[in-house]
């Protein structure tokens, strides 16, 4: 029997994809077991409010929070954002390690006092030109569509 091209390339693709299922599957189970075996995203949820509770994060009642476990990273990822008067400030944080991902810092009607900070590893820091650029960055992290 004669197979064409994409019959042979779909199978090998499929044997792959079936030899892969168990190492995929042990994976799991392994992020599972790391985390109590709670799912990670809600495992995340829960190292984000110990972390703001620990480290007294959130100051007033605006302030907001939000958590998301980045899969391709092994990474629970917060923000924090904090409004205060006319200043306003939002972090990127791995809520686990507590290393700091970005920083932003605005007044209200003075742009000239705007802080924009990404850190996408420990030895590398880059300024942004706003907070489109800043919450871009932070959507690449909590795996957002850009």
């Amino acid at each position: 029997m004669h197979r064409s091209v994409s019959q042979n390339v779909f199978r090998s693709t499929l044997l792959t994809g079936l030899c892969l299922l168990p190492f995929a599957a042990a994976a799991q189970a392994q992020r599972s077991q790391a985390t109590g075996g709670v799912p990670v995203q809600e495992w995340c949820a829960d190292q984000g409010v110990r972390m703001t509770k620990e480290k007294a994060l959130k100051q007033h009642e605006t302030d907001t929070t939000a958590t998301h476990y980045n899969s391709r990273l092994h990474t629970c990822f917060m923000t924090l954002e904090t409004k205060s008067g006319r200043v306003q400030t939002k972090l990127l944080l791995d809520a686990y390690a507590q290393r700091t991902y970005a920083s932003y810092f605005a007044m209200q009607d003075k742009p000239a006092m705007t802080k924009c900070v990404l850190m996408p590893n420990s030895k590398e820091e880059k300024r942004c030109n706003s907070r489109e650029e800043f919450d871009s960055f932070v959507d690449s992290y909590f795996e957002k569509a850009q």
